[in-house]
């Protein structure tokens, strides 16, 4: 609240809080135990709420006037524990937040991070997007910043949690404590012009990590407009329990944010951070290493062993004999440069050394990159041969060095049948090995279809290697963030293609048309994008997300890729005289044109449970054109499979 000319007002805020503001006056309210402070440039007011577990205590620091920071609001909140010499000794915060964009009318936009900005490549939340939940048609994550392992504020990331844990077993007991200053300044950093007001609502719980068992809760609010960058409000009178949608959001991030280790010979689920790059510090506080603490057993038995089994069996993947996501497809890889073909000779094969671990094959193969390979080989049962892909920066490796390290086993035949290399800059091979160490923990424990050799030292004496297993939604991934490399090339992109389609569950790698389909001889763009009418506001930013990425194809005088809605193109007028090819963005509800084509036979996709994935139609009206279909079961499958295609074109 501002003070106007310094006289002192009396407000009951919502849920009870009694503000009373004063220039340099102390007041304390006895009836409510609340306090208000107040000087020429902040207000600090203090909450104290008792809770069954211990007691809470929240101040608001209310800053007001000055520049930018000077106008965020600051929450510090205390909980301490009651006395328990059996009780807990490692007590934590953490939270979800929900943050809602409105325009100047008071309209709500959207809750999705990507959303609030022009370019969301520039999104700094894209760390959380993965591990979003819906709360109706908001959005939902647990409070993290990237790189973090365990969601706690003041848990076992060294680097990150700094604030001091609680603990009811000491003498005296210990408070668990944390401070936020949420701001999301409006019209600065790329954000679009039509948000005018950001509100983020979070979710405060304290949970005991030894146990797994959460002792309280409270909610509070914090507003940015553009004279203000985040004025906190706190929503919670008392004490609450963790909502349902807290622990849908909890759980989603326990799905990214663990993984087993090999500890002294044993397995050992350990605190784990996805996003790790080589310029970031994992949460064990070492540089790029991604792995955190370990995670209590008390904690695994609460929220860990009650989940329902999650990953992809090789079985459920065959029908026939052939993945089901690709068991109708017929792909060429029109295109790709081939590579060198080893032949694998059965009385070769075995007795090389092995490494420990995965990161022990990784550490040896960056420190000798030249001399390092990732082997794909698809171990599935199925009737159609899949070739093997060796991914190497030696350009002299030789069946000799590969064979002591394939097996004469089932897992292992696609090799004997057709193994190919593909040499890659050592940059990009230094990168790929970083992005595998993020995969160490399925490399180790997963059952799935594709295995995968890890080599260094390849053509020397000391060449060992480690194999393991993956599912194809971890090659997928992988492959996915391959891909965005600066020294990936169109040949190169041709190949990890091949490896998305036939080791992968890239579902859009099967559906890329060829680049003349975007952009025609001359460089000029030679595609329409019709998004649907009545389709939600993503699905048209979607279509202007391809359309810029069509663009930077062409020859830099060409004209705008055109973007219409269903209601304004002519579809008949098109299947009679073509001119220029269509791309469809969004399934039959969001788009008409694409009902159409279902109507008629022409689409196949099942759109309704599509998980993003994008339908190629070749001259199906004779016109010498073709459409190209982007969508999925909703707004954010479509925009998955929209993004998904703009890195493989």
């Amino acid at each position: 609240m501002r003070l106007v000319n310094r006289v002192c007002i009396v407000v009951v805020v919502l849920l009870c809080i009694v503000e009373v503001c004063a220039v340099d006056t102390y007041i304390t309210a006895v009836q409510t135990g609340i306090y208000t402070v107040s000087t020429e440039s902040e207000q600090v007011i203090e909450k104290p709420i008792p809770g069954e577990r211990g007691d809470w205590k929240i101040k608001i620091i209310k800053r007001k006037g000055g520049e930018y920071d000077m106008q965020k609001d600051t929450i510090k909140i205390w909980f301490t524990p009651k006395k328990d010499s059996k009780g807990c000794k490692n007590i934590c915060t953490f939270q979800t937040v929900k943050t809602v964009a409105y325009d100047a009318e008071g309209n709500k936009i959207t809750s999705h991070s990507d959303e609030f900005y022009v370019d969301p490549i520039f999104n700094p939340f894209r760390h959380t997007v993965d591990d979003q939940v819906h709360d109706g048609e908001d959005y939902v994550v647990i409070d993290h910043i990237e790189c973090e392992g365990d969601p706690f504020h003041n848990g076992f990331d060294k680097l990150h949690d700094k604030n001091p844990r609680g603990d009811a077993t000491s003498t005296p007991v210990k408070s668990a404590y944390f401070y936020d200053e949420p701001s999301l300044p409006i019209g600065r950093w790329g954000k679009k012009e039509t948000i005018k007001k950001f509100v983020s609502t979070f979710e405060t719980c304290v949970i005991c990590v030894d146990t797994g068992e959460i002792l309280g809760s409270i909610r509070w609010q914090a507003v940015s407009i553009p004279e203000d960058r985040g004025e906190i409000t706190l929503l919670s009178e008392r004490e609450g329990e963790p909502s349902e949608t807290f622990k849908k959001a909890f759980k989603k991030f326990m799905e990214k944010h663990k993984r087993e280790k090999m500890v002294n010979g044993k397995k050992v689920l350990h605190w784990y951070c996805p996003e790790v790059r080589n310029w970031l510090s994992g949460p064990g506080g070492i540089f790029g290493d991604p792995w955190g603490d370990p995670i209590p057993e008390g904690f695994i038995n609460k929220w860990i062993k009650t989940e329902e089994p999650r990953g992809t069996r090789c079985d459920s993947l065959v029908v026939g004999g052939l993945a089901t996501e690709w068991s109708n497809l017929v792909y060429e890889m029109t295109g790709t440069t081939e590579g060198e073909s080893l032949v694998i000779d059965e009385n070769m094969v075995g007795g090389g050394e092995s490494f420990k671990s995965p990161q022990e094959a990784l550490d040896a193969g960056m420190d000798m990159v030249e001399r390092a390979a990732i082997k794909f080989t698809w171990s599935g049962d199925q009737t159609k041969m899949v070739k093997g892909i060796i991914l190497t920066s030696n350009k002299d490796i030789s069946s000799e060095d590969v064979s002591p390290f394939i097996e004469v086993s089932a897992r292992f035949s696609n090799d004997f049948e057709i193994l190919d290399v593909y040499v890659l800059p050592t940059k990009l091979m230094h990168y790929l090995l970083e992005l595998m160490s993020a995969y160490e923990g399925p490399l180790i424990t997963s059952d799935g279809c594709v295995t995968v050799s890890l080599l260094a030292g390849t053509g020397t004496e000391e060449a060992a290697a480690f194999t393991g297993a993956l599912n194809p939604e971890h090659v997928g991934s992988f492959i996915t963030e391959a891909a965005s490399h600066t020294k990936v090339t169109r040949e190169i992109l041709e190949i990890f293609n091949y490896i998305g389609l036939n080791f992968g569950k890239i579902a859009i790698a099967q559906y890329v048309p060829p680049g003349e389909f975007f952009v025609n001889n001359e460089g000029h763009p030679c595609v329409i994008i019709v998004v649907g009418s009545e389709a939600a506001t993503m699905d048209a930013d979607s279509a202007a997300l391809l359309a810029a990425k069509v663009e930077k194809m062409a020859v830099l005088d060409a004209g705008p890729v055109l973007v219409v809605e269903d209601t304004d193109f002519d579809f008949d007028d098109w299947k009679l005289n073509g001119g220029y090819n269509v791309i469809l963005v969004g399934g039959p509800v969001a788009n008409t044109l694409v009902d159409s084509l279902v109507g008629e036979g022409l689409s196949q996709v099942a759109w309704k449970t599509s998980k993003g994935e994008g339908e190629y139609l070749v001259d199906v009206y004779g016109n010498g054109f073709h459409i190209l279909i982007i969508a999925g079961a909703d707004r954010d499958t479509t925009q998955s499979a929209v993004k998904a295609l703009i890195q493989w074109i």
